[in-house]
């Protein structure tokens, strides 16, 4: 029996292995060579193409090649990953580009590399026709399809080592973009009207967006609040995690807070938010939908502890909104607190929702576990109904972002 070429020449690399590797196990002829690539080919391929995470420049170029190949293959991808370092990102810039703007389908995508410079206006080619020198209509554009954009950086020395989404800040604007993920960005501020006809911003379905270690004003911040119409998760994380968890540089203002609350993301249900100023009230009560909050302990720093503070936990705890159903506290510096004046909001009805409060206590290597302030005020909570739990980490931790990282290069020495 003749064995069609084009059955094994139209193979993809990836799978061809794949097949070598099955038939290595067991006697086999010729004739079910072709029939094994032929079933695999069938029953394997689109399993193999619909979650791509590239590691290895190599494997970027044999991907580039084969899509631009069998460009059918380019429907089948829905999720695509890429983690490359310094030297690797520059080396397979534009294949990368080649690959990425033949997915027409794709949904996800996630970049942990931040190119050089001169390479950094990545993702408005990513918005492009790779023909055409111009922004293309939203019905034509790579991104069409995309539900949800991370965007990484490992940690650099430098805030301009990372993303500046001055060249990029387009990803504002897609209207289909429900998760919006940025780690390691400068965000100068935003200019709307430098897109013109060709892609006018409008009102846009975003429901989560995190930055995380980014660099940005509270007005550039407003004006990103601007475009979502349904935005219910905000992360808003200081700079870069230390092995204990903790961070380098401060966190953000109140005036964070009140950008919120001025837009029509005022409806926001889940908040995390490194607040460093306690000099300030935040107006937490003013988010009358906010169902779960998560701040540094800091920001809860109880006032007898600190008699010069101006702000201290009591006033905090009128910040708090009725509507509030989880409180999250992370400790990273074993101060400890009281919890004695959440627990007279909750017995004055106050805080009628109010079922779970976190104490998560977040220990670098050396450092041993103390019970310091632990039993202030639980036992209270805990007789009204709310539910109180301390959680511990050990040892060096990576930022949650990046648990599914391909390698360790968050993980650093002091």
């Amino acid at each position: 029996m003749t064995v069609p070429d084009s059955i094994l020449l139209n193979l993809p690399v990836e799978l061809l292995e794949m097949i070598f590797q099955h038939l290595q196990r067991s006697p086999s002829s010729l004739y079910s060579l072709t029939l094994t690539c032929s079933k695999f080919q069938v029953l394997t391929t689109p399993l193999l193409y619909t979650s791509i995470c590239l590691t290895n420049p190599i494997n970027c170029e044999q991907l580039a090649r084969t899509l631009e190949q069998s460009s059918w293959l380019s429907s089948l991808v829905l999720d695509f990953q890429e983690h490359f370092h310094d030297a690797q990102i520059d080396q397979i810039y534009y294949p990368l580009i080649d690959a990425i703007t033949e997915m027409q389908n794709l949904e996800s995508l996630t970049l942990r590399s931040v190119p050089s410079k001169i390479n950094r206006t990545l993702l408005v080619f990513l918005m492009q026709n790779k023909d055409n020198a111009e922004i293309e209509p939203p019905s034509r554009y790579v991104g069409q399809g995309l539900r949800s954009l991370y965007l990484g950086a490992y940690k650099s020395t430098s805030w301009s080592d990372g993303w500046d989404l001055s060249q990029n800040e387009i990803v504002f604007y897609m209207e289909q973009l429900e998760k919006l993920h940025i780690q390691g960005a400068i965000i100068d501020s935003l200019r709307p009207g430098s897109f013109g006809k060709l892609f006018p911003p409008k009102k846009t379905a975003l429901k989560d967006l995190a930055l995380v270690s980014c660099q940005i004003e509270p007005s550039t911040f407003g004006q990103i609040l601007a475009f979502p119409t349904g935005l219910t998760h905000i992360t808003m994380r200081g700079g870069w995690s230390q092995p204990s968890g903790a961070f380098e540089r401060e966190g953000f203002r109140s005036e964070y807070i009140a950008a919120i609350q001025r837009s029509d993301s005022s409806d926001v249900e889940y908040l995390d938010f490194d607040m460093m100023d306690t000099e300030n009230k935040p107006a937490f009560d003013r988010l009358y939908c906010l169902k779960q909050l998560t701040i540094p302990i800091e920001t809860y720093a109880y006032h007898e502890r600190n008699p010069c503070d101006e702000f201290g936990a009591s006033d905090l705890d009128e910040c708090l909104p009725a509507s509030l159903e989880t409180l999250i506290l992370n400790e990273f510096d074993r101060k400890g607190t009281f919890f004695d004046s959440i627990g007279e909001r909750v017995e004055a009805g106050e805080l009628p929702n109010l079922r779970t409060v976190i104490y998560r206590r977040f220990y670098g290597e050396g450092q041993k576990e103390s019970t310091e302030g632990w039993e202030d005020g639980i036992e209270t909570l805990r007789e009204l109904g709310v539910e109180f739990s301390i959680v511990s980490h050990h040892g060096p931790t990576t930022m949650p972002e990046n648990d599914n990282w391909p390698c360790g290069c968050w993980v650093y020495a002091y």
